[in-house]
């Protein structure tokens, strides 16, 4: 810490061992590789890597290995500035293969049973969700 305010005093590059040590142990430091193979894994840790893996993991897992890592790299760090920006990187929308269909949510939010038949199946099904 003793060396980012001496940078910001003005104080010239570069700081003593000790200071640069105490610098380099304090820095963040992501492990690209394993966070690769988390994603090929279909395992990912954390907000960052479940992010990448939910929008580019198909595409990742579709690339030759090199170029993939090489995405998969970029893919970390652009979504790891996002964060840092303060982007919230929740997905908001239902996934693709949900079990929640439009014609569900229709039938749950029904609510004008006049139009059902007197004496037919469904009125006594809402008598008996006790609707009626």
């Amino acid at each position: 810490m003793k060396c980012r305010e001496n940078l910001r005093n003005g104080d010239k590059w570069p700081p003593d061992l000790g200071e640069f040590l105490a610098l380099v142990s304090n820095a963040e430091q992501v492990d690209y590789g394993a966070a690769y193979t988390r994603c090929i894994d279909r395992n990912p840790k954390g907000d960052v890597e479940q992010y990448v893996f939910t929008e580019y993991g198909y595409m990742v897992r579709q690339e030759a290995d090199d170029k993939a890592r090489r995405r998969h790299r970029q893919y970390m760090i652009e979504t790891q500035e996002r964060k840092d920006s303060g982007v919230d990187l929740s997905v908001k929308a239902l996934p693709r293969h949900s079990a929640v269909h439009t014609k569900d949510i229709l039938n749950d939010n029904f609510d004008d049973f006049s139009k059902i038949k007197k004496g037919s199946v469904m009125e006594r099904i809402a008598k008996r969700g006790g609707k009626i």
